[in-house]
Parts: C-alpha cells; structure tokens; sequence
C-alpha cells in the first residue's frame, strides 16, 4: 500500500494484544510492503502450519474464539455500511467474540458517520482510516492490524449483507480441521443463488461434513476451480487466522483479479477448503468497481485492463497443466480484445482516456498495445493502401 493509516480508533476492545501494541509502537501498524508483497507473488507452496490440537472436530470447540471482520468501505450514499454493520450485529454469534475492523479507505461517506447510526455494534469496531487505495490495500491494512488473539478472519464488503448464521455455519465447519471457507450467496438483484445460477459446483461431488446441514469439505483442485469457474464470493469468506501468514491481497488489482490471487495463494499453499452449499449473503447495491463497469466507460477499460493483468500473472506465476495454460492463454486474447475494443470506442467518440494507465499497460504488455495501434489505424482507414 506504501501509504500511513490517517488514523485508527478501536474503543472498547482494549484486548490482550492490543496492551501489547501499546508497548511495541515499531510492530503496532506494520503496513504491507513491497517485500511482503513479493513473496505472495511467487504463489508460494509451503504448506499450512497449524498449533498442535487445532482444527480437530468438536474436540477444537465450536463456537470457541475471536472472530476478526474485515470491512473496506469506500461509498458515495449514507446508509451502506450501516446496512452491513447491521447484519454483523444480527449473527447468531457471541457478542464478545466480535470484532469489526472497518478500513475507510478515503470514502466521500465518512464511516464514522454511518457507525453512529448503528450504537448496538460501534463498540466492537476498530475503525481505520486512509487515503484511498482499493479494496485490497484496505483489506491489508486490517490484516496487519489485527489482535494476536484473533482466531477467524470473516470478509464482508460494505454493500454486502450476512444471513444470521453466516458466522456459525462457517466457524462450525471450519472447526472440523479446514483452513478457509465460503459459502453459496445471492448475487445483486438475483433469486436464484451464485452456485444455481452457474452450474459450477455440485455438493454431491463433495464430502458431506457429519456435524452441519448443508456443510461440505471440497473435494478436488482448487487452483482449477478459481482459474476455469470461480465460485468464491469474498463476502462469504472466512479464514483460520494461521492459514494467511503473510499472504496478503495484491495492491496493484484495484479493479479485479486481487480477490483470485488470494485464494489462489491460499490453494497454493496447501489450505483445506469447506463450504457451505445454502446461500449465506446476499450482494448489494453500492459502489463496486466490478459489476458498476459498462460497456463503453473508463471504468470498464480499467477493469479489463485489471483482468488481463491478473491472468498474465497467472501465467507467470502458476505451474499449471497444460489444458490450463490453454484456458488462461484464451482468457487472455479475449480480454485484450475487451480493452482494445473499450479504448477505441472512448477515442473515436473524443472521450478521455486515462493516459498513465495505458502507458503502464503498454509496459506490462506490448502485444497490446501493438493490438490497439493496429486497430486504430484500420478504423481510421490509415491501414488501406493509397489508390495508384
């Protein structure tokens, strides 16, 4: 992120590990590097640690331990994150064992504005705030920030909402020895659920958990899973806190693709996965720079420009088979037509273009550019013969 937190305030939650920040300034607020960000590039393989009994059925008591909720927030309309805070505070989840860090990540609707609306859970928030850099780097900044003493990471986005039983459905099968969760979920003005919809998971293919309805250990290669049909909504996902270590989202990935190379760092490593197959969240309406980028828009160019990058770094960073490298390779001329198609529409309709960003992506890949120059000029007829 290579920004300062602006501020951080975390009333009420005066917890163990936060006595022992205060006696240690120099590892208080470690923010992410660009070293730390590098051995995630690598897709690194070494495998999970766990503490000796953790993660073992009933016997590493359900129910037990901190939960750490990471929230980014970057809104332009009150009452967002009200809304998500609200549905946090909702869970059928020890009240004690909650702690919510909201990362302001230079949003226009300031989040100490929309926690006064919501008095029943303030207390258990440690607020963050900073200049804005993108969902991940907020989602970093609470990663560092976090207690010792916390024992699960749940992600929910701020225009995102949890089902009551969201927090003990996953904690429940997580605590049956799996690393990371997630969960079926109700995508933006949808009825029918994300994995209904796609077709990209069956729970019949899958172990059937012995202590929850509806709980499965997944069963199969994940790296597949994310790369070919990615069935991972970030709001449904939570985490053993020993499973991330240094694993942290990609910064550059404002757009896309940050969310994938996390999970994909996470399979890499060895992390078990279990999911849940009953829809626990339902997707909002907010600002998202994903679902909010039309055809024809900066926003759009950018977000291509952010997929392609993502699957030029798997390709780099991934040994995968053959068939996959296949699939990335497609993935990859599709979305350069995408970008090249979304720049000429905005140049030939004299619309602004985000000129440091093509010029960075013209470093990253030259075949693109080439490939927008080429189009340009047969559009503009530059590239017919002049008659003799």
């Amino acid at each position: 992120m290579g920004k300062q937190l602006a501020a951080s305030r975390c009333d009420g939650m005066e917890s163990r590990g936060e006595r022992r920040r205060q006696g240690s300034a120099a590892t208080a607020r470690r923010i992410p590097t660009a070293a730390s960000n590098e051995r995630v590039r690598g897709m690194q393989t070494s495998s999970i640690k766990r503490q000796p009994g953790e993660g073992c059925g009933e016997a590493s008591g359900v129910g037990a331990g901190l939960v750490a909720v990471v929230i980014p927030y970057y809104q332009r309309e009150a009452g967002i994150l009200a809304r998500a805070l609200r549905s946090v505070s909702a869970q059928d989840w020890p009240r004690e064992r909650l702690r919510v860090y909201v990362v302001d990540d230079g949003s226009p609707q300031p989040a100490a504005r929309e926690l006064a609306q919501v008095p029943e859970i303030a207390d258990r928030v440690c607020l963050i705030q900073q200049r804005n850099a993108g969902p991940g780097a907020a989602r970093n900044a609470a990663l560092d920030r976090m207690d010792s003493d916390v024992v699960w990471i749940a992600f929910l986005d701020s225009d995102d909402e949890w089902m009551p039983d969201h927090l003990s459905k996953a904690i429940l099968a997580l605590s049956q020895g799996y690393d990371a969760y997630f969960a079926d979920f109700y995508q933006l003005d949808q009825q029918v659920s994300a994995f209904s919809r796609a077709g990209r998971i069956d729970p019949l293919r899958h172990l059937a958990l012995p202590y929850g309805e509806s709980l499965f250990e997944y069963v199969g290669d994940m790296t597949r899973q994310i790369l070919t049909g990615n069935v991972i909504g970030t709001s449904t996902v939570v985490l053993r806190q020993g499973t991330i270590a240094e694993v942290r989202f990609r910064n550059e990935y404002r757009r896309a693709g940050e969310d994938y190379l996390f999970w994909l760092a996470l399979a890499q490593r060895g992390a078990r996965f279990c999911f849940g197959a009953r829809p626990s969240v339902r997707y909002g309406r907010g600002v998202n720079v994903y679902s909010g980028a039309r055809w024809g828009t900066a926003a759009f160019t950018a977000t291509a420009q952010d997929e392609l990058r993502f699957k030029l770094a798997c390709l780099r960073e991934l040994d995968v088979a053959e068939d996959l490298r296949h699939h990335l390779m497609r993935d990859v001329e599709r979305l350069r037509d995408a970008w090249v198609a979304g720049c000429l529409h905005r140049v030939l309709r004299l619309r602004p273009m985000p000129l440091r960003e093509v010029l960075r992506q013209r470093r990253l890949d030259p075949r693109l550019w080439q490939r927008l120059a080429r189009a340009l000029a047969a559009k503009v007829g530059l590239g017919r013969s002049s008659p003799n």
